[in-house]
């Protein structure tokens, strides 16, 4: 574990690589580029849609959904970026755009996502107990000390959840769509409501009128419904395939937060640039796959420089990786169907977890 002086040092270096950055130009965010992004993402998840509500024949529905999927998942990952304020040079944009894709085309909570990702996930990734991506039970068991703890009835059942897993991806949207109302809720309802927990209501609001008001002035109820959870399901799957491939495979490590209250604890007598990238693998892609994944295969960047452009990411990666080599840390990619394969077979034979973060690991 480090300590105080050795978290100031690693400041030190981050900072050091900001200011080269800076130097290179990734500090400026390329807007039209990212407005072209969004053009052609909105393009292909609303006219994917239409074009699906509007088909005659069963081919042109099934490319249809495809479209439409693909578009959507590019809009979760350009969303992600927004977030981070990684789109826009003003804050007020980024949210502007959160709130759009998030609030208005998804239902989900930008309250509830700026702190289950930004706030803990980025905080302590891949922590047990402190990390609420990593933590799925009872429904699920990631590791194989959870998966040998419980009922025997639950052993049994985690050694066969892999065969429950489509079930679950497919509810995955509206799992996280019902979780951030809740959370949204409890923040209205106490001292810490702020003007964006009330833009977040309006974003959500504007969601039901979207997809289900004004579809039905064309088309009958029940076709609305089933479109609607027909485009849900296929949302959660497809956000699992940029989602999972940079935290789930055996690469990315588990780390047990014994002896630690809370992630402040843990970011205190941790070391900060060691723990984002021994959780964290990137992944590679085509043009597609860039388009689509919007900077989240290079996890690596993402996690040490997180309000930098993702455009700029492909430039920054053979730097990232060349001051990971020369003070000792973690830097790892794969491919995106490998990391696809290595994050569903978790399912099959969970993680073990290391009992601490130290830069000793011999298997990097």
């Amino acid at each position: 574990m480090t300590d105080v002086t050795s978290g100031r040092k690693q400041h030190e270096l981050l900072a050091d690589c900001y200011r080269e950055f800076a130097a290179l130009g990734f500090t400026r965010k390329p807007v039209g580029r990212h407005a072209v992004e969004l053009a052609i993402l909105l393009t292909l998840g609303l006219g994917g849609a239409v074009a699906f509500l509007t088909a005659a024949g069963i081919t042109g529905q099934a490319v249809a959904l495809v479209v439409m999927t693909l578009g959507n998942l590019g809009l979760t990952t350009y969303g992600h970026s927004a977030s981070h304020n990684g789109i826009a040079e003003r804050t007020w944009v980024n949210r502007a755009l959160m709130y759009l894709v998030y609030g208005v085309i998804f239902g989900t909570s930008s309250s509830w996502w700026w702190n289950k990702h930004i706030a803990v996930h980025h905080a302590t990734p891949n922590v047990l107990g402190l990390d609420d991506d990593v933590h799925l039970l009872p429904w699920f068991a990631l590791t194989d000390e959870q998966a040998r703890t419980g009922s025997p009835l639950q052993q049994w059942y985690y050694r066969r959840q892999w065969l429950v897993l489509p079930l679950a991806l497919a509810l995955t949207a509206i799992s996280m769509m019902v979780s951030s109302w809740l959370f949204l809720a409890r923040a209205l309802s106490s001292s810490r409501r702020t003007s964006r927990h009330v833009a977040d209501v309006i974003a959500l609001l504007l969601h039901p009128l979207a997809w289900i008001a004004l579809p039905l002035i064309w088309w009958p109820a029940g076709d609305v419904a089933a479109f609607y959870m027909v485009r849900a399901a296929l949302l959660g799957g497809a956000v699992f395939l940029t989602a999972a491939p940079a935290h789930f495979p055996a690469e990315a490590r588990f780390f047990s937060s014994e002896g630690h209250e809370d992630r402040a604890s843990y970011r205190r007598h941790s070391d900060y640039i060691l723990l984002q990238t021994s959780t964290t693998v990137n992944f590679r892609t085509n043009w597609v796959g860039d388009l689509l994944c919007c900077g989240s295969q290079y996890q690596i960047e993402h996690h040490l420089f997180p309000t930098i452009s993702h455009a700029y990411y492909p430039q920054m990666s053979p730097l990232v990786r060349r001051f990971c080599d020369t003070h000792g840390y973690p830097y790892q990619s794969i491919g995106w169907g490998e990391g696809i394969w290595k994050s569903l077979r978790v399912f099959w034979r969970p993680k073990r977890v290391e009992p601490r973060l130290a830069a000793d690991q011999s298997t990097w």
